[in-house]
């Protein structure tokens, strides 16, 4: 069953909706099934369906015009936004006219948004953010301070779509009128000035997080200010990593690093020796991540193991920084079974790069147990060291489930054809490694993994469908796309997979396209000439 991107937001709420009682009159009649919408119908009963004096029968009509891409009505669709006497049928119009990618229509929709005449305002929000015309971008601002929570996040997610930048001042101004009482408003424009990267909103979210109790607007101000690139949060931030409120310090740690300030290595230093791991992993990530070569003695120095819960902090942090001269003192902290985080620790030199590490990542592969084989596996994956295949093989069938999936993953890194045919049977089975055999088979070169994975992609399993579609972003040759467009024709577009679609054949051709409909169309109309 093939229908447009519209219906689940629409046929569903909108029907249902007006059915129950938040509309105008119940409906003459409504589709009997989702049947109703399996065969293509004809443009000639497309356009008689929306002269229908049926409104469900003309909202009906307006989806499978969008199914067929029957470009033709677009002028009805037009006439219908406009003078349609029933909301449900104009927002449809509203959506049909976006997926066409009819930006004539933007401003009329901006329109309706104003005049609150009963459409749900979450659809129209939907369309302009695909038309994604900066005029409309002030209605949308408005409703940041909507009461239905769902419609401020839409409002928030137009913005961003539009990079509505020229907003900002706006948004701030109304932020600094809100009260520390309505939440809720404090919120929604908190996050649309961080979607849209508002720099000069930096000193006002920063007052915000010092004075902000824990909870979500702390945590919404957090990830606003990595957004914005406001560096004077960065000791505020990190700060953050160290307190109790645990989402607080997810996204001070998020913000941390994408503001990327030079001194923050140094101020996050004193916090690998924190008594909290979730702090001293943190600390040590912004280290590895940010350059500070002044702080490799002191790291290096941390592997003695007199502070024995910060080696493996240490030696991550090292690793990332490819810390060469490091290398053997951790291979020898590896060794020391008492040592907290050895996954950690063997991970690190995988980090490191260095294929001399080999060995010792083997013999901790072999242990009977222990997390330092997860951390052993990853390595020898990311080193490519084919010498490891049969271990990792033997691996991938044990019962550690979590050893059997990273072995698998580390077998894909190793993007060696050998391994193809112990991956696609890996990939049969009923197991925790089938979905990551599945994405190593994507990493494996030639054209035998890529039918293979075009195999997997049609598969009417949701879930390993969705796991080939992932795989197949490994994929260089040309024909993915024409891959994605085939598989793209018989997904359902109210799944998962078709989202997942949308946004691969984005990385793929630089095309942005929001819905099956204009996908299609770019690809049979324009590609294809």
């Amino acid at each position: 069953m093939t229908r447009s991107s519209i219906l689940s937001l629409s046929v569903t709420f909108i029907m249902l909706g007006w059915l129950l009682n938040c509309g105008p009159d119940k409906p003459d009649r409504m589709p009997e099934s989702d049947s109703e919408y399996n065969e293509t119908r004809s443009l000639e009963e497309v356009q008689t369906d929306l002269q229908s004096e049926v409104w469900s029968k003309r909202s009906t009509a307006i989806l499978a015009a969008i199914d067929a891409n029957y470009r033709e009505v677009i002028p009805e669709l037009y006439r219908l936004l406009r003078e349609d006497e029933h909301p449900a049928v104009r927002q449809t119009a509203a959506l049909a006219l976006a997926d066409f990618g009819e930006k004539g229509a933007a401003p009329e929709i901006a329109a309706m948004l104003r005049k609150k005449n009963g459409e749900n305002p979450t659809f129209l929000l939907d369309a302009l953010s695909k038309l994604n015309v900066a005029s409309t971008a002030p209605v949308i601002v408005d409703y940041l301070g909507d009461e239905n929570h769902a419609v401020r996040l839409q409002a928030v997610r137009a913005l961003e779509q539009m990079k509505a930048i020229a907003m900002g001042p706006r948004i701030l101004s109304r932020l600094q009128t809100i009260s520390s009482n309505d939440p809720d408003m404090q919120r929604a424009h908190i996050m649309a000035l961080g979607k849209i990267g508002y720099g000069p909103a930096g000193a006002y979210l920063l007052n915000l997080a010092r004075h902000l109790e824990p909870g979500p607007n702390l945590a919404a101000t957090y990830l606003a200010l990595g957004r914005v690139d406001y560096h004077p949060a960065t000791a505020e931030l990190i700060a953050a990593l160290d307190r109790e409120f645990v989402k607080g310090r997810e996204n001070a740690l998020e913000a941390t690093l994408q503001i990327a300030d030079s001194r923050a290595p140094a101020l996050s230093f004193p916090l690998i020796k924190s008594d909290r791991r979730e702090t001293r992993f943190a600390a040590a990530e912004i280290i590895g991540t940010i350059a500070d070569p002044s702080l490799n003695p002191k790291l290096e120095a941390l592997l003695d193991g007199a502070i024995p819960h910060s080696v493996a902090p240490a030696a991550l942090a090292l690793g990332q920084r490819k810390y060469q001269p490091a290398r053997p003192v951790i291979e020898k902290a590896l060794g020391n079974l008492e040592y907290p985080d050895r996954e950690t620790t063997a991970r690190s030199l995988g980090w490191m790069g260095s294929k001399e590490s080999v060995p010792v990542l083997l013999e901790v592969l072999k242990e009977d147990e222990g997390e330092g084989r997860y951390g052993a596996a990853w390595s020898l994956g990311i080193l490519e060291a084919k010498e490891a295949i049969p271990d990792l093989m033997r691996a991938a069938r044990s019962s550690d489930e979590r050893l059997a999936m990273i072995s698998v993953e580390a077998l894909g890194m190793m993007k060696d054809p050998s391994t193809l045919s112990f991956l696609a049977n890996v990939a049969e089975q009923d197991s925790a490694a089938r979905f990551m055999a599945i994405d190593s088979i994507g990493q494996i070169p030639g054209d035998e993994a890529l039918q293979r994975l075009k195999e997997l992609a049609s598969s009417s399993d949701e879930k390993q469908k969705q796991a080939a579609i992932r795989a197949l972003r490994y994929r260089k040759e040309p024909e993915v796309v024409d891959i994605l467009i085939e598989i793209l024709r018989g997904t359902d577009t109210s799944t998962t997979s078709a989202s997942m679609i949308y946004s691969l054949l984005h990385q793929k051709t630089e095309q942005e396209f929001y819905s099956k409909n204009q996908w299609l169309y770019w690809y049979d109309e324009v590609r294809k000439q």
